[in-house]
């Protein structure tokens, strides 16, 4: 492991981050998914903050209004609410901090 890398595995999840330049590539495996497995809620704290926010993202199941124009990013949600689909994701802080993030 490095400066620039982590990761971690329990019970069939594995998890590796790699850091880069005011973002981060995080990168997931699940050995035996449930059935109904639909994605990933991602919670991150950021330096000297004392609450962890969800990442946000623009899929989610209930889907509100129907957009009118074009996909603009400008609809976002929780991603405890809209889970992650993918199995790699990259994180760009809104207002990146130095120090370690959580």
């Amino acid at each position: 492991m490095n400066d620039f890398e982590n990761q971690d595995s329990k019970h069939g999840f594995s998890m590796k981050l790699w850091r880069g330049e005011r973002m981060c590539l995080l990168g997931f495996d699940v050995a035996s998914p449930e059935p109904d497995f639909v994605g990933f809620a991602i919670e991150c704290r950021s330096p000297g903050a004392t609450d962890f926010v969800p990442l946000l993202n623009r899929i989610t199941f209930s889907g509100g209004a129907p957009a009118l124009g074009g996909v603009t990013g400008a609809r976002k949600f929780p991603s405890t609410a809209s889970p992650i689909q993918k199995f790699r994701w990259v994180h760009f802080p809104p207002d990146p901090q130095p120090g370690a993030y959580t």
